[in-house]
């Protein structure tokens, strides 16, 4: 039997044989929960049929903004009901995808440096101290030899640490032709006492 059968035969023994509410629900063998349970109400039609007509109007637009004008329109909605028929109706906003724009000049590879001090690398790493605070190291590698000429460690590395610490590097080793940086860190007004750096 189904629970709806069940549920009427439950009456037929309450009303024409006065048995009480426990024992003829036993007797039918239905629990009392599953017989007062009620289906969910089903949303309407037409509520999915204008969120999709909304929704391919204002493609912008996501479940909160469609929900506003759902209420505007005479819907008796609230948000839960309209972000269920939303994701149903797989109707959520694509993320827009950044465009890629082509580099105004030209990547020119580098030549592999013949001699040591030839050509010199620097970079900033970042770190952070177990208290939280956070530090940061330059790195200046000769790319020939692969020797670290230079690093610097302090919590803060301006534009007149990193010239201090390529001239100690220069007075110890000799100004390479070029100095490559290899990212936008490395913009100051301030200057070392030797060659400008290149890119």
């Amino acid at each position: 039997m189904s629970p709806a059968s069940r549920r009427s035969a439950i009456s037929h023994l309450r009303e024409a044989h006065k048995l009480s509410e426990r024992r003829a629900y036993r007797l039918v063998g239905l629990s009392r929960l599953v017989a007062r349970h009620r289906p969910p109400r089903t949303d309407p039609d037409d509520l999915r049929v204008h969120l999709k007509k909304l929704a391919m109007e204002r493609l912008r637009f996501g479940n909160r903004r469609l929900h506003v004008l759902l209420r505007r329109d005479g819907f008796a909605v609230n948000r839960r009901r309209v972000h269920r028929n939303y994701r149903g109706e797989a109707l959520q906003v694509r993320n827009r995808k950044r465009r890629k724009y082509a580099a105004s000049t030209l990547r020119q590879a580098l030549a592999a440096p013949s001699r040591p001090h030839e050509r010199l690398s620097m970079n900033f790493f970042h770190d952070s101290l177990s208290d939280g605070r956070s530090f940061r190291t330059l790195n200046v590698v000769d790319d020939f030899t692969r020797l670290s000429v230079a690093m610097e460690v302090d919590l803060s590395l301006g534009g007149e640490s990193v010239g201090q610490a390529l001239d100690q590097a220069a007075a110890k080793h000799c100004w390479p032709k070029t100095i490559v940086d290899n990212g936008p860190d490395f913009t100051s007004k301030h200057s070392t006492s030797g060659p400008r750096t290149g890119a």
